[in-house]
């Protein structure tokens, strides 16, 4: 058998849109400027204060001079808006460097719980901060003024910006230890930065988030974030303040924005590299989690985590992570059924299913290894090209092309044995498999797979029990629809780790992309029933 072209031009056309549409939502929202009504967070008056904090962009490591004039701009600034703000002293142990707290608050209707909004001021000892964290103050000082001309809120609003958390985050630690306010502290919201542009992540959370999930999807309008953000967080060395407060019983969540991270911790960390719409999108975040957080009775907030995504910064899909692995092992037997059916009627033979098992680890393991061989014979003796780094717009468009060519190339060889049916079977029995052992393993990471194959299951069992199973455009259909949710969600991962490994993780492009084309294979290999093409059976 050979590929229909015309079927893999429409399969690579909407893979295309897909990936287009992924690259689109990944953008940052436009800045608001400094006439902002007074109630929006306003990027722009954000900055002008960061301007004013930052000053000559000097460097400004805990205990150092330039770290207190830093401070002392801050305290005019919150007092400017009308807060009485206290510095809490402590010292880093150990060398004795001082750290000094800046910490207010706006108090609510009711005494109990309060929340609390976080940043950190001192910078890495490279660089002015800019962004790490200088964005943050920024945002807690706008946030902090439009909250106070608000009425009060139900609970009261800490505002701390931390000292020597570069140092290793004494700050917090000093709060969490000796703050008369900390014991108060139900819910914190902290900001970071690992880079100096990008979309607003909520990367961490505490532990038993579904109540904060649930928060987080009413309260944000642009939203980005996933519970394989967590899980793998969670499996880091990495630490912010965040992890003191955890440490210490709060609930809540960190924001972060990490694009651009050859800047991080550099002289390049400064206000010329600086997305103003990086920080409109940090901002509308934490205000929009402050103003729910502050209005919520949390007194006893429900136990369980949750598994969360955002479908293109529209909405977040959750659903509790103990309904995982029974969701898994639902879509398995839907898809166990589907195979079933396509033996029992003969629209597949066992040697095209056994072919089909035997394809799939190929198409996906290929990519990858011949990716590392790339990355490998491009920079892995001295003098040669520096691909990744000098040029990384063509590393990257080497590395996706040798990922989808492969899969073609492949498929044009496998479909004289799987056929259409054969390798739909390979694909989505092995994704059931993967699906069941990381709902198991890594819950959070469970919706990378488990939408997919939900979708792949009911769709192919919708048509194989009703009259489309004789459509040919009906089957081929149901293939691509799951395909597509395969793409929505794995290229947006091999955008994403690029964001944090870099281009030299070359897996981390070549098995997402692999696994897409894998998905969408089918589509372009022929049934035995329909030898036409897709658009050609549409007419039948």
């Amino acid at each position: 058998m050979s590929i229909n072209r015309r079927d893999l031009g429409i399969a690579l056309g909407l893979l295309g849109l897909v990936l287009g549409l992924t690259v689109l939502v990944r953008q940052p929202p436009a800045p608001l400027g400094v006439d902002a009504p007074g109630d929006q967070f306003s990027a722009g008056r954000a900055l002008s204060a960061l301007r004013d904090l930052l000053a000559d962009e000097t460097p400004h490591p805990a205990g150092s001079e330039a770290n207190a004039r830093v401070r002392d701009r801050i305290v005019q600034k919150l007092s400017a808006i009308g807060y009485e703000t206290n510095i809490q002293r402590a010292s880093i142990k150990r060398d004795g460097r001082p750290i000094e707290n800046i910490v207010c608050r706006l108090p609510g209707r009711e005494s109990g719980p309060a929340v609390m909004l976080v940043a950190h001021y001192d910078s890495a000892p490279q660089g002015p901060g800019a962004a790490d964290d200088g964005s943050g103050v920024a945002v807690v000082i706008e946030a902090a003024r439009i909250l106070k001309a608000a009425h009060p809120f139900r609970n009261s609003i800490v505002f701390l910006i931390t000292d020597g958390e570069e140092a290793g985050l004494w700050g917090a630690k000093a709060f969490v230890n000796a703050h008369p306010w900390a014991k108060e502290i139900a819910a914190a919201v902290n900001l970071e930065a690992r880079g100096t542009s990008g979309r607003s992540l909520m990367f961490e959370t505490s532990e038993n988030n579904a109540w904060l999930i649930s928060a987080y999807a009413a309260a944000v309008k642009n939203p980005d974030t996933s519970s394989l953000y967590f899980e793998i967080y969670r499996l880091m060395p990495n630490d912010t303040d965040f992890s003191i407060f955890k440490r210490a019983g709060m609930a809540g969540m960190n924001f972060a924005f990490i694009r651009n991270a050859a800047y991080y911790h550099t002289a390049g960390d400064n206000l010329d590299h600086l997305d103003p719409g990086s920080l409109q999108h940090q901002g509308d975040n934490a205000l929009a989690m402050i103003r729910t957080l502050a209005a919520m009775d949390l007194s006893h907030p429900p136990p369980g985590n949750a598994v969360y995504t955002d479908l293109l910064g529209l909405v977040v899909i959750r659903w509790p992570e103990r309904w995982s692995i029974p969701l898994a092992a639902l879509a398995t037997l839907l898809v166990a059924g589907t195979i079933c059916s396509l033996l029992r009627t003969q629209t597949m033979s066992l040697r095209s299913l056994i072919c089909g098992l035997i394809a799939w680890p190929v198409l996906v393991a290929v990519p990858v290894l011949l990716g590392i061989g790339l990355k490998w014979s491009l920079s892995g003796y001295p003098g040669s090209l520096n691909l990744w780094s000098d040029y990384p717009s063509l590393a990257r468009a080497a590395l996706w092309s040798e990922a989808v060519l492969v899969v073609i190339l492949s498929t044009a060889i496998w479909s004289r044995w799987s056929g259409c049916w054969g390798m739909w079977s390979g694909v989505w029995i092995w994704w059931s498999i993967a699906t069941l052992a990381i709902s198991a393993c890594l819950p959070g990471a469970s919706y990378l797979l488990l939408i997919p194959l939900a979708v792949a299951s009911v769709a192919c069992v919708f048509v194989r029990c009703t009259k489309l199973r004789n459509r040919p455009w009906a089957n081929k259909s149901a293939i691509t629809l799951a395909a597509l949710f395969v793409g929505l969600f794995w290229f947006k991962c091999a955008l994403g780790l690029e964001d944090v490994m870099g281009l030299r993780f070359t897996p981390g492009i070549t098995a997402p992309l692999a696994l897409v084309m894998a998905a969408m294979a089918p589509m372009w290999m022929p049934e035995k029933r329909c030898q036409n093409s897709f658009l050609s059976c549409i007419y039948l």
